[in-house]
């Protein structure tokens, strides 16, 4: 399995402004591969070649990009409208096309705060936007990876297994996320056991009493984890996402250390535990 590193540590809004210093300290951890938001990478849509040149001259990878969107309309009306369905296709395909052209290897997408696909029956129009984009990043030579968030349309099991019926395994996978994941009450191992085909990206994060923590610090049981991912074949990257100190979200906590340091911290324990 191959290690990767979050940008969400050093904040939102705040990356695309400091890319080269954030790649150097990642790599100053540790890690020589790094995942991205999308607002971090929209003053490079259209200089890939800069973008490409900022990650040659940190000699580091990027993975791929997280790509948020309202996969179904925000009310009945919208979700009946077919140009809304396009412009979203739009919005998340110009991202697949970035992140193919800086030699990404992943688009990760979800969203829709606030929707209940099990229970306003939403789940063939959510399919079919996941579907298009599947083909269009494997046309791409990219992997589509949903990632399933707390409060968006699918983070529980019973979700994640009818996404899982009505997608194209061929070309849709999604990622599992241990902070999420788990704060939804959703038991990782068995999941693992029963979706791991369609698992092509993981996120570790660390919990404890409801919050995002530092790697190490809460309650999620990674030995455990990477077994059962070592279980099912899994060969692809663990990005660590220390998902802290950030005000919008409700689920991160708070630390005096500094990105630098907590990503040091993630890497040491990672070697403690032998994942490397």
């Amino acid at each position: 399995m191959k290690l990767g590193y979050h940008t969400i540590r050093w904040g939102f809004h705040n990356v695309s402004r400091a890319f080269p210093k954030i790649l150097n300290e990642i790599s100053e951890a540790g890690f020589n591969a790094f995942e991205a938001q999308d607002i971090d990478v929209v003053p490079f849509l259209e200089n890939t070649k800069g973008f490409f040149g900022i990650l040659s001259e940190n000699k580091i990878h990027l993975i791929g990009v997280y790509c948020p969107g309202q996969l179904i309309g925000k009310s009945f009306v919208d979700s009946l409208i077919i140009k809304y369905y396009f412009r979203e296709i739009r919005h998340f395909t110009k991202f697949a096309e970035f992140v193919a052209s800086s030699g990404g290897e992943m688009l990760s997408i979800g969203g829709t705060v606030g929707r209940k696909a099990t229970k306003n029956n939403y789940f063939p129009t959510l399919a079919k936007t996941i579907n298009s984009m599947g083909k269009i990043c494997a046309n791409l030579n990219i992997s589509l990876s949903y990632h399933p968030i707390l409060e968006t349309i699918i983070k529980s099991e019973q979700e994640i297994s009818r996404l899982c019926e009505l997608t194209d395994a061929d070309t849709v996978g999604f990622t599992l996320d241990t902070g999420h994941l788990s704060i939804a009450g959703v038991n990782l191992i068995q999941l693992i056991s029963k979706h791991g085909k369609r698992i092509n990206h993981v996120h570790f994060k660390d919990v404890k009493d409801g919050k995002f923590v530092e790697l190490g610090e809460g309650v999620i049981d990674f030995p455990n984890i990477m077994q059962a991912l070592k279980q099912i074949g899994y060969n692809g990257w663990i990005v660590i996402e220390d998902e802290i100190n950030s005000p919008s979200n409700p689920w991160a906590s708070t630390t005096t250390r500094t990105p630098l340091e907590t990503a040091k911290n993630s890497k040491r324990l990672l070697n403690e535990l032998k994942i490397t």
